[in-house]
Parts: structure tokens; C-alpha cells; sequence
């Protein structure tokens, strides 16, 4: 039932949004060009273009990411993205950057941006797991730590959006006293 509902929801609200967003703003665009922007970085720069030149490099890497992605998108679906904001950054150099959590850090870091991400989110859900709550609880912390990351991915910038490490923050704090209880009792 929930995913029907989610289906309906996808075909009736998302989509239709979706389509306007692509054809009439650019930050999709952006964020599409700047998830291939990455995947290049990690591939010619592993150890990320760093805090200082990225300002540099990274233009160049973004503008042939679009490339890559409104060639991808045009192909796939008939539909040309906008290349306005990334023209603007390109030519400006105001807000330069990956637009995600995630993207930027490996923008700046590289593996080491994605190895560092990883960690935190295997922890978060090992701590999840071996907490001594009932099993909807736990699905609910894992789905919202999977949201969080989906965000962090496509979405936020950790720097911008605090929020995101409050249930982060619950979760090893309910694990580390679950924990001392543990050491307590024995």
C-alpha cells in the first residue's frame, strides 16, 4: 500500500516538478553536472584539488561535466539542461563549489573525502544495530540516517545544515551509554 501511494506521489507531484526544474532553472543541472564533476576528480586528482586551487581546476572539470551531463540527459531523454547557474559560477567565480555535502568534500579531499563518509556512515548504522531497541525503532534510525546521507549527497551542504548531525549525534550517544551500562552491570 505505502508503495503505491509513494508511486502515485512520484508520478503525480515529483515528476511534473522534475521536469519544470529542468527546463526552467538550473539547479538540477548543477547538481547533476557536480556528481560528474566528482567522479572525474576522483579519477585525475585521488588526493581531491584541495582549499586552494580547486579555484582553479575546478571550473574547467565542472564545465566539462556538464558537458558529459547534458549530453548524457539530451540522449536519454530528449531534454537539454540548463547551463545558466554553471555559467555564472564558471565566469564569476561566485559559489564555486560541488552545491552537496558529500561532492565537496571530495571535491577538496578525494578518496580520502569518500573513505571519511563511509566511516560515518557504517558507524552510524553498527551503532544502530547493536542498540537495545525494538526493530521499527532501528528501521526508522536507519531510514533517517540513509535520508540524511541521500541529503548530504544530492542535497546540503554539512556546513549549512547542522541538523543533520543531531541524529548522528543521538545515535552514538544512546550507543556509547548503552555501552557503559553494559561495562557497569559486569
Amino acid at each position: 500500500m505505502i508503495l503505491l501511494i509513494a508511486s502515485y506521489l512520484l508520478v503525480k507531484f515529483s515528476l511534473p516538478s522534475l521536469y519544470i526544474d529542468i527546463n526552467n532553472f538550473s539547479s538540477f543541472s548543477t547538481r547533476f553536472s557536480s556528481l560528474i564533476s566528482v567522479i572525474i576528480i576522483l579519477f585525475k586528482y585521488p588526493l581531491g584539488l584541495g582549499y586552494g586551487s580547486y579555484l582553479l581546476y575546478y571550473p574547467k572539470i565542472l564545465d566539462q561535466s556538464y558537458e558529459i551531463a547534458n549530453t548524457l540527459f539530451t540522449n536519454l531523454f530528449g531534454i537539454p539542461l540548463s547551463y545558466a547557474e554553471i555559467s555564472d559560477m564558471i565566469s564569476t567565480g561566485e559559489n564555486i563549489g560541488a552545491k552537496a555535502g558529500i561532492p565537496q568534500a571530495v571535491m577538496l579531499s578525494g578518496w580520502v573525502g569518500v573513505i571519511f563518509w563511509l566511516i560515518i556512515f557504517r558507524n552510524s548504522l553498527k551503532y544502530i544495530k547493536k542498540l537495545d531497541i525494538n526493530t521499527s525503532k532501528k528501521i526508522i534510525l536507519e531510514i533517517l540516517i540513509l535520508y540524511i546521507f541521500i541529503q548530504l549527497l544530492i542535497g546540503s551542504d554539512y556546513t549549512l545544515l547542522y541538523v543533520i548531525w543531531l541524529p548522528i549525534a543521538f545515535i552514538e550517544v544512546m550507543y556509547y551509554k548503552q555501552q557503559k551500562a553494559i561495562r557497569n552491570e559486569t
